[in-house]
C-alpha cells in the first residue's frame, strides 16, 4: 500500500495508524455512547459501544505504518495549518444504520444534506491541501460517527439529532489491535492570520533557484525590451536539461494565448518529441492562469515551481484551483481529471512582483 506519492511503507505488518479527525465535544460523545448502548439493546447487538473518547469524523485515513512516519507527519501539519483561518462550523447527525461489508460491519452515526454540508465543504478543502503536499486523496468520505462492529445489519432510522461545533482538527495515531486513541497535534479554526509568509527555502534545491532565476531573467527581458508583461517560463526535462525558455509574447505577436507558459509547453513538446512532459518541471515568474494551468494537466507536466502569486487570475489555488491547492472552483476535486500536477509557489516571489509592479507602474505613468 503507498500512502504519499512514491512512497511506500516499510516491509511487514502495519502496527501503527494515522488520521485527520473532528472530535464531537464530550457532552455530545457521552451522550452518542449513550445511544450505541441503547441500541446494542434494543437489537440485540453483541458488539462492544465505542467509548464517548473514542468517538470521532475522520476526516483523511493518512495510512497505516510500521512506526509513525516523519515526513508524513509533517505534510498532513503543513496542510491543515493553511486552512486554520477556515470559520467555525456545525455538524448535525441525526440518524443511524449499519454499513455494509466485512464480517462486523460498523453500526454507524450519519447526516445529510444541511445538516452535514459544511463539513463535506471542509473535507474538500483539506483534501485539496494536502494533494498539494503530496499526500494521496481520497475521494470517499460520508461523515459518520461509528458506534459499535456486530456481525448483525440494522436499517437506518432516524434518531434525536446530535449538533456540536467543529472548532479544530486533530491528528490521531492509534496502535492496530488496540482500543487507545492519542491525538499528536491539534488546529483551532477560525484563527486570524496575516499575509502569506515567505516560501520556505527548505521546500526549494540549489537547482530550482537556478531555474527560476533564468525565469526571472526572461521576463525581465520580456519587459524592457518587448513591453510585454514580464512573465518569463523554463520547461527543463526529467534529465535535468532545458528543453524550452520564453516569455510573454501576447502584444508583440497580436494573440492572447501566447502566454510564456503555453509557448514553452509547446517547445518543449517539440524538443522532445512528445505531446506529453511527463517527469519534466516548469519553472514560471507568475502563478499561471486558468488557460495556462490547463495546458500544463493536459501536458502532463509533472511539477510546476511558481515565484509570485496571482490573486486576480491564479490557477494554483490563488483564485482557481485547476491544479489544486485550496482555490475556489477545483478541478482537482473531481477525480476524472486525468493527471495532477505537483505545485510549488513562492521562490523568489518578491523579485518576480518586483518586476510585475515596476512595469505596470512604467505603463500607468506613460499613460499619464
Amino acid at each position: 500500500m503507498s500512502d504519499l506519492f512514491g512512497q511506500t511503507p516499510d516491509e511487514g505488518p502495519a502496527t501503527d495508524r494515522l488520521f485527520l479527525a473532528v472530535l464531537p465535544d464530550e457532552a455530545t460523545a457521552r451522550e452518542m455512547e449513550a445511544l450505541a448502548h441503547d441500541l446494542q439493546r434494543r437489537h440485540g447487538l453483541n458488539g462492544r459501544p465505542q467509548t464517548w473518547d473514542r468517538l470521532h469524523i475522520t476526516l483523511h485515513h493518512l495510512g497505516d505504518f510500521r512506526t509513525i512516519p516523519q515526513n508524513v507527519v509533517d505534510a498532513a501539519s503543513r496542510a491543515v495549518s493553511s486552512l486554520v483561518a477556515t470559520p467555525t462550523f456545525d455538524v448535525t447527525l441525526d440518524r443511524v444504520l449499519s454499513f455494509r461489508g466485512g464480517e462486523h460491519k460498523p453500526l454507524v452515526l450519519v447526516g445529510e444534506g444541511k445538516g452535514t454540508a459544511p463539513i463535506e465543504a471542509f473535507q474538500r478543502q483539506l483534501q485539496r491541501a494536502l494533494v498539494r503536499y503530496s499526500i494521496k486523496p481520497d475521494p470517499r468520505f460520508k461523515p459518520h460517527v461509528t458506534l459499535l462492529r456486530d456481525r448483525k445489519s440494522i436499517a437506518g432510522e432516524a434518531v434525536a439529532p446530535f449538533r456540536w461545533t467543529v472548532g479544530e482538527v486533530v491528528l490521531v495515531h492509534s496502535l492496530l489491535g488496540h482500543t487507545r486513541h492519542t491525538p499528536l497535534a491539534r488546529w483551532s479554526l477560525g484563527v486570524s492570520v496575516g499575509p502569506p509568509e515567505a516560501a520556505d527555502p527548505a521546500e526549494f534545491t540549489d537547482t530550482d533557484g537556478r531555474w527560476m532565476q533564468r525565469a526571472l531573467a526572461l521576463a525581465a527581458q520580456a519587459g524592457e525590451e518587448l513591453d510585454e508583461v514580464p512573465v518569463g517560463a523554463v520547461v527543463v526535462g526529467p534529465d535535468g536539461a532545458l528543453l524550452a525558455e520564453t516569455s510573454n509574447l501576447a502584444g508583440d505577436r497580436h494573440d492572447p494565448s501566447a502566454h510564456a507558459e503555453l509557448l514553452a509547453v509547446a517547445a518543449a513538446g517539440k524538443a522532445l518529441g512528445n505531446k506529453r512532459l511527463t517527469g519534466c518541471t516548469m519553472y514560471v515568474s507568475l502563478e499561471p492562469c486558468p488557460m495556462c494551468a490547463s495546458a500544463l494537466v493536459h501536458a502532463r507536466v509533472s511539477r510546476l515551481v511558481f515565484a509570485a502569486a496571482s490573486p486576480k487570475t491564479g490557477a494554483a489555488g490563488s483564485l482557481f484551483g485547476v491544479l489544486g491547492d485550496y482555490g475556489g472552483a477545483d478541478l482537482a476535486d473531481d477525480h476524472r481529471h486525468n493527471h495532477r500536477v505537483v505545485v510549488k509557489g513562492g521562490l523568489m516571489a518578491d523579485e518576480a512582483g518586483r518586476l510585475l509592479s515596476d512595469w505596470f507602474r512604467r505603463k500607468r505613468d506613460a499613460a499619464r
